[in-house]
């Protein structure tokens, strides 16, 4: 009787074990299936990513990890303010762990150091201004938006230009075949360069992102000197535009603009493009303008190349004052006269106060330095000098057809003393230049009644 009840309780043992280590086969048995993490693209931007991971259906433990640190829980998105590559995995209740997936991250923006940023002066490029004669007229800036060579700028800068140039920050010179796309309203211009090709470009930003106190830089070639970089503030946003940009939009800033700093380029401290630099207000502290670059971004997709040539005769018959006096200083920059050259170094286009029907042009000679010579010249080649005056007379008739022109010559000298023998309105004190200036008409040059009317002075 003892063995067989042995048997009994032996025999139960083993049925009442079976199920209990089939259940446990099965359970180790499931393998979680492998997370599936997937970057939020309507939540990415350049200082984060939002990271969603999926798939976690036969999974008890979730848990993800940011490069080599620890396993944690995950509980929800995870948000990523740096590049990185973020690990998932599901785990069941005794340890059974899913293939683990991964996901790397590059796109997240970092903020750059002042001396990262004033890297991008690189992509910053000269652009020369020449006269039909090849002299060089102007100066300003611009900077590289494709590998093949297109060049954004201000309009203003390429306005009425004969022949442009751009080179770079490495002393490459290009030649500019056209322009891409051009609006005046907005004074804005974009190049094509002639034979250019694997180009390093500027990342353009979104000036929609600026906020009032942004830190900011601003990089041109102010006065045609070395390339510059000045560091400022975003002061105002949408602001009414100046000088060319009237009924436009601009972003105000603290960081120094100058004559030929025009064009350049205005970054953020991700080394975004986000305006380009065009105005300023002189003998004030610290406002300059800049045009956000988002209007420039529409006018990048043009295919098409106008020829400078072409643009400049479009513009001609509709061209204002302005326009005209830099047409006539491009185009009769000089007169050359036995061995000395008459050069302009100012011309003043204006309607007459007190004669509404008459338009002064106003040419001023620099004499200096050869005041002496350059008079003889005048006096001894009146009728040169009249054929040259002519050719400009008639090039300012013909925008005006209906008023009377008269265009003036006159000498220019200046002066740190006001100096004698000169009449209050020939002696003028210029407090931007500090220095008195002496104009001392010599040639009035008009019709009247259909026939000259000339007038040299003394």
């Amino acid at each position: 009787m003892k063995k067989n009840k042995k048997v009994i309780i032996f025999t139960l043992i083993l049925v009442l074990l079976l199920p209990i280590s089939n259940i446990y086969a099965n359970e180790e048995s499931i393998v979680p299936s492998t997370p599936v993490l997937t970057p939020d693209i309507t939540d990415q931007t350049d200082k984060a990513v939002t990271v969603t991971i999926s798939n976690w259906d036969t999974a008890d433990t979730k848990e993800y990890k940011i490069d080599n640190g620890s396993w944690q829980e995950y509980t929800g998105p995870v948000i990523l303010t740096s590049n990185a590559t973020i690990y998932a995995r599901g785990t069941t209740p005794l340890g059974t762990v899913s293939d683990i997936a991964s996901l790397k991250i590059t796109n997240i923006r970092r903020l750059l150091s002042k001396t990262e940023v004033s890297g991008q002066a690189s992509l910053t490029v000269k652009i020369v201004i020449y006269d039909i004669n090849n002299n060089v007229v102007g100066c300003g800036s611009g900077f590289i938006v494709s590998s093949d060579g297109l060049v954004a700028t201000n309009y203003h800068i390429i306005d009425m230009a004969p022949r442009i140039e751009v080179i770079t920050t490495n002393n490459e010179t290009y030649a500019v075949t056209g322009v891409s796309a051009y609006d005046k309203k907005l004074d804005l211009a974009v190049l094509k360069l002639e034979n250019a090709k694997n180009l390093p470009t500027v990342i353009l930003g979104d000036s929609d992102s600026l906020q009032l106190g942004d830190d900011i830089v601003a990089i041109g070639y102010p006065l045609g000197l070395p390339i510059t970089v000045s560091f400022g503030n975003v002061s105002s946003l949408n602001i009414p535009g100046t000088l060319y940009r009237t009924g436009q939009k601009d972003i105000q800033i603290t960081a120094p603009i100058s004559s030929g700093s025009s064009g350049g380029p205005l970054i953020n401290m991700y080394g975004d493009v986000v305006g380009i630099n065009y105005s300023y207000i002189e003998n004030a502290q610290n406002i300059n303008y800049s045009i956000p670059v988002n209007e420039l971004k529409p006018m990048l997709a043009s295919a098409s190349i106008k020829k400078l040539p072409d643009i400049v005769k479009k513009v001609y018959p509709s061209m204002n004052y302005a326009q005209l006096e830099k047409y006539i200083f491009f185009n009769y920059p000089d007169k050359k006269s036995g061995d000395y050259t008459f050069s302009f170094t100012n011309i003043v286009i204006i309607d007459s106060g007190n004669q509404p029907d008459v338009v002064g042009v106003y040419l001023d000679l620099n004499s200096s330095k050869y005041a002496e010579i350059l008079l003889a010249e005048l006096e001894g080649n009146k009728k040169e000098v009249e054929k040259w005056i002519d050719e400009i007379y008639s090039k300012v008739k013909a925008i005006d057809p209906h008023k009377d022109i008269y265009v003036h010559v006159a000498l220019y000298w200046s002066f740190y003393t006001r100096p004698q023998g000169y009449t209050n309105q020939e002696a003028y004190y210029n407090p931007n230049t500090k220095m008195w200036e002496i104009y001392k008409v010599k040639l009035k040059y008009g019709y009247k009644n259909n026939k000259p009317d000339i007038t040299w002075y003394k």
